[in-house]
């Protein structure tokens, strides 16, 4: 049975045909003592911010840690061990009629360096990845909305994005995508706490973000309470101390009016004509569906928390590939039932020798690709250097070590990863560690390296 992780960096979903399997929220605690991550660490975020982290799917890399912990080092290490506390909820493992194969449904966001750094970090995960779907084309593909062109605005923890689908036919599209990180749910929370909070000192002199218990307890209660808002008229808001239990009651007014600056931002930004389908995070904003409304020319609804996954699990025939090189999906067919033909070319190889298409990540060979190692002819597409991380090294020779004491960028990589050799048939990438063979590399293919997740990419570097 195939399931779907939908990521995001407010919090990693596991679902099947069955439904939700287990959750995960976007959070880490990490220092050279502990690693903790999900529930355990949302529950600490405020009480212990100088460790907490929920950057590392926003910012995925293999940038270093501030205080790195010794099973993690990098943002990447946090991304696996997110992984695998979310596949542990799910004792995956036992279940004999289960795969252990995922689709991963992915913001729109999300860069192709950061794709093929996710593929090589649920390469060493206990299940294998079999697709890769624009998470906002899902939920268009699955939706009821039937305008010709569709925006689907949904948040993230630290931006919002407003991805553009066009209809052709059958089949929707993704055409552009626009970042809005003031409607991240970062930003949103935080504001919408400091109303709050001063509604709290107003009526009750009680100030909840003087102390870091209560402000824990207030951003425990903050989804909950915006819920009961945008429900309502107006809510009672209680937060229990040591010595006395504090009420006040609040509109929805005064969140509107805290956030409108915030949602003006997005109405700028709709493309004209388009029906609207919300996420249920900003659709959980009290005053965001009314704003939008009096705003749009198309409809706008919202979807639900499981839309995502219900489409993906439909259109499964169309997102899921065979072997290692996954191609990110951002073309379905409109409806659950439309044939998967309809997108057939989305799914089938480039043919050899065309031009790779911006949603390809990995591919799984690569036309004859010589380099300048001591081996290699001339040829005016050689690549000429080999990027680690964000650092370029001139392929001088036809072996190359890379990491440890005499590798490529020992001092950043002190363990050898891998060698880096130029055949016959083009450059060839070798783990250290015991692995399965690996095709020929291509020019811009980023393949990743050991246990700190290091991008590896043959690049060719212009000389006017």
């Amino acid at each position: 049975m195939t399931r779907v992780i939908e990521l995001s960096d407010v919090a990693l979903r596991l679902a099947d045909a069955g439904g939700l399997r287990a959750s995960s929220p976007g959070y880490a605690i990490v220092d050279a003592r502990r690693l903790m991550v999900g529930t355990e660490a949302r529950a600490q975020a405020r009480l212990e911010p100088r460790f907490a982290t929920t950057q590392f799917w926003h910012r995925l890399s293999t940038d270093p840690l501030p205080v790195p912990h010794p099973s993690a080092r990098t943002l990447a290490d946090l991304a696996h061990a997110h992984l695998l506390d979310l596949w542990e909820q799910t004792d995956a493992d036992a279940d004999a009629d289960a795969d252990n194969t995922v689709i991963f449904a992915i913001p729109s966001t999300f860069e192709r360096e950061q794709l093929a750094l996710l593929l090589g970090i649920v390469r060493e995960c206990p299940f294998r990845a079999v697709g890769l779907v624009d998470a906002a084309v899902a939920a268009a593909a699955g939706s009821t909305v039937e305008g010709r062109r569709i925006a689907v605005i949904d948040a993230q923890m630290h931006g919002a994005a407003l991805t553009v689908i066009d209809r052709d036919g059958d089949t929707l599209q993704r055409s552009s995508v626009i970042d809005l990180p003031a409607l991240g749910l970062a930003p949103l929370r935080e504001a919408t706490m400091n109303v709050i909070a001063d509604c709290f000192v107003r009526e009750t002199r009680f100030d909840p973000l003087h102390d870091a218990r209560t402000e824990q307890r207030l951003y425990d209660h903050l989804d909950a309470w915006l819920a009961e808002l945008t429900r309502g008229q107006e809510a009672e808001l209680e937060l229990q101390t040591a010595a006395q239990v504090h009420r006040i009651n609040l509109r929805p007014r005064r969140i509107e009016d805290k956030l409108g600056p915030r949602f003006d931002a997005l109405l700028e930004a709709l493309p004209a004509g388009a029906d609207l389908l919300v996420g249920p995070r900003l659709a959980a904003i009290p005053g965001l569906m009314a704003r939008l409304r009096e705003a749009a020319s198309g409809a706008v609804e919202a979807f639900s928390e499981a839309a995502v996954t219900a489409s993906t699990l439909a259109h499964e025939d169309d997102i899921r590939q065979d072997g290692d090189a996954l191609r990110f999906v951002t073309r379905l067919p409109a409806g659950t039932s439309a044939p998967a033909q309809a997108i057939g070319a989305a799914c089938e190889p480039a043919p050899e020798g065309s031009p790779r298409p911006a949603s390809e990540v990995a591919p799984p060979a690569a036309p004859e690709a010589p380099a300048t190692g001591a081996d290699a002819p001339a040829n005016d597409d050689a690549v000429t250097h080999v990027l680690l991380g964000h650092r370029a090294w001139p392929l001088s020779q036809a072996r190359i070590e890379i990491g440890g004491p005499e590798g490529l960028d020992s001092t950043r990589l002190p363990v050898h990863l891998g060698t880096l050799e130029h055949r016959a048939d083009g450059w060839h990438l070798t783990p250290a560690a015991p692995a399965p063979a690996l095709p020929v590399m291509a020019p811009g293919e980023a393949r990743v390296l050991g246990p700190a997740h290091t991008l590896v990419t043959l690049v060719r570097v212009e000389r006017d």
